[in-house]
């Protein structure tokens, strides 16, 4: 039977396989590679600087010319990523993970390289020395240069923004005007960008630009789906205007008129079939051309709760202590009411586990998170896979771990194998009477999460 396999553009113009990405085989979109928890790659040239202990992907880019000349610098976790001539890992913060990053002026024409740490603290900023200062009083999930000089944050509550003028220091709180709301208070801010002057604001129901006469916000996309993952990743991307991701697989074009069209790969999906495979997480661009990163390996398949052989037939339960929980049909009805509750659950000593099964052979799973894992250093300690004999171990790739606080099920991901391919012994076997190929993961220390 022939397979469907999603393609993307490469920036030499090439083509590349999405779903099985590896440094064998011919995939690299140029720019930022951010696919592989705690590390980063620049392709070409190739370069990967490992971040020990995270497993956290960047958070954004930038290019930057520092005292020891033209870089890359790109946040993870409480680390920063600095890439050119000579290369480092710089701390940035104590414990506080990053959540953007952004070049600006201190007011008086000096550059710096600024990071925000959403609620977990105040904004910072790295000298062309290479010294960082963290601010007393000034926070942001997001800061947003604009084209004349001005400043924009999203406020700690993700509800509101508020501006520094041109020529005024971000230091000083003082400098930052009233904060203004955007849209209504149903959904968070998303992503900030912008057009030359014009802020523009995703949320999960649209994108917003700003108008400065009025102080309000006019939503330029009111006809799109709510989704809660609409807009981010969303970016500038130069004299193409802004590039804003949908939830669905779609990205809205907003251009310099401020006019909103759909350029997405979703436009020619295949009947009966998800296009693209994963939610596009990064947007980027190199001269007249955009680049949309997919989420890594997060691959969703149509039809997953259907039983029989027409769908993969997605099968889960937890096992607490020999107590079996079916959890099938609440994993696969698209429905956020219906969780999987894993509270409780693992601990070294327990027999404990989370089995996933299907109809066929799989090479992982996309995990949706209700309730985020806050335990620290908990987190999956085994995966297998049944042969049809035993039960094998797998090499786990977990995107659904945060660094800080150390834990997994901290974020919805993808959980698969290092190898990102269908190990070739897997075999049928039966748990709790359902037969299917399955998989299991065992927790070193009891989590709360669902």
């Amino acid at each position: 039977m022939a397979e469907w396999v999603t393609l993307h553009r490469t920036g030499h113009e090439g083509f590349g396989d999405y779903r099985r990405q590896n440094a064998s085989r011919y995939h690299f979109s140029g720019g930022c590679d951010a696919r592989v928890p705690g590390q980063l790659a620049l392709c070409p040239p190739s370069f990967r600087a490992t971040m020990a202990g995270h497993k956290d992907t960047a958070v954004g880019a930038a290019i930057w010319e520092d005292d020891n000349g033209l870089a890359f610098f790109a946040p993870v976790g409480n680390k920063l990523i600095r890439y050119g001539h000579t290369s480092s890992v710089e701390d940035i913060s104590g414990t506080a993970k990053a959540e953007g990053v952004c070049l600006h002026d201190d007011g008086g024409g000096t550059a710096y390289l600024y990071v925000s740490f959403g609620a977990g603290a105040y904004i910072a900023r790295r000298n062309a020395a290479g010294t960082f200062s963290q601010d007393a009083d000034v926070a942001a999930w997001q800061l947003e240069p604009l084209d004349d000089g001005r400043l924009v944050r999203v406020n700690t509550g993700r509800y509101q923004i508020s501006i520094c003028p041109a020529g005024a220091d971000p230091f000083t709180i003082a400098n930052w005007g009233s904060a203004v709301a955007v849209g209504e208070p149903h959904y968070p801010i998303n992503a900030l960008a912008h057009i030359g002057d014009v802020i523009i604001v995703c949320k999960a129901d649209g994108a917003y630009a700003y108008n400065p006469v009025s102080s309000t916000f006019v939503n330029l996309t009111p006809s799109i789906a709510h989704h809660v993952d609409n807009g981010k990743g969303a970016a500038s991307v130069g004299g193409l205007g802004v590039l804003m991701p949908l939830a669905n697989g779609d990205v809205i074009h907003i251009d310099q008129g401020l006019r909103a069209r759909s350029v997405g790969p979703a436009n020619n999906a295949l009947p009966g079939r998800d296009t693209p495979l994963a939610r596009i997480t990064a947007i980027g661009h190199g001269g007249e051309w955009g680049y949309a990163y997919q989420d890594p390996f997060a691959g969703k398949t149509r039809g997953a709760g259907v039983t029989g052989a027409s769908g993969l037939g997605v099968a889960v339960m937890v096992d607490n202590d020999g107590s079996f929980t079916d959890y099938s049909a609440a994993a696969s009805d698209n429905n956020p009411s219906t969780v999987v509750e894993l509270t409780g659950l693992g601990g070294a000593a327990s027999a404990d586990y989370l089995y996933v099964g299907a109809n066929y052979p799989f090479e992982g799973c996309y995990i949706e998170i209700d309730t985020a894992n806050t335990v620290a250093t908990s987190g999956i300690d085994t995966a297998e896979y049944y042969n049809g004999a035993a039960w094998v171990a797998l090499t786990l790739v977990d995107l659904t771990f945060r660094s800080i606080p150390n834990c997994g099920f901290a974020r919805k991901g993808y959980l698969g194998w290092s190898e990102r391919d269908i190990p070739a012994s897997m075999g049928l076997g039966t748990v709790n009477s359902k037969s299917k190929y399955w998989v299991r993961f065992h927790l070193n220390t009891t989590a709360a999460v669902t």
